[in-house]
């Protein structure tokens, strides 16, 4: 696991990785050691320029959001259909509620277990290029590079934990009603 060190030298702003060697089995542990680099000093942005390290990072930033996402919408949703559903249709509880409650909870393990500790769940993609002004046009060899943002993701952490927790809350209080009551 990597973490990120309090104290932080000068010019900690942005790592590019570029390509360094022709050979592709050279080259793909390479980027992979110069990625590992950028991660484990927490850079604040990140340019990766060879274009297969850079659509596999973006791809795998974009599943960690699907599960953050996922949770947090199909959670509200449950909650929302909880309230709404018992009015409509009581005894039909389950046929709407259930499913988006146990996408929800399922979306937030699979974030808490396979997204949560990586270090690229620290970093977002920068589509529109706000982050690119602050690096010297000298110093980038290539006009389309994907470019990773740190970012605090304490705050969506909280966010889907709390709506899978609610949802879990609710699950278990509709058990207690219908078994043991």
């Amino acid at each position: 696991m990597f973490l990120c060190a309090r104290l932080v030298p000068i010019n900690r702003d942005f790592y590019i990785i570029r390509q360094v060697a022709e050979k592709e089995s050279v080259a793909e542990s390479a980027l992979e050691y110069q990625l590992d680099y950028a991660l484990e000093h927490c850079y604040q942005v990140i340019v990766i320029e060879p274009e297969k390290l850079g659509t596999d990072i973006a791809s795998w930033i974009r599943i960690g959001n699907l599960c953050h996402k996922g949770c947090v919408i199909m959670g509200v949703a449950a909650i929302l259909s909880n309230f709404t559903h018992f009015k409509i249709f009581p005894l039909r509880w389950h046929v709407v509620t259930l499913p988006l409650g146990v996408a929800s909870i399922g979306c937030a393990a699979v974030y808490g277990i396979s997204w949560q500790y990586d270090p690229c769940s620290k970093y977002q993609l920068d589509h529109h290029g706000h982050s690119m002004a602050n690096i010297p046009s000298t110093e980038l060899t290539k006009n389309s590079s994907i470019v990773l943002v740190k970012k605090n993701d304490i705050y969506r952490k909280r966010l889907h934990n709390s709506v899978a927790f609610i949802v879990c809350v609710m699950f278990g209080w509709y058990l207690y009603k219908r078994y043991y009551t």
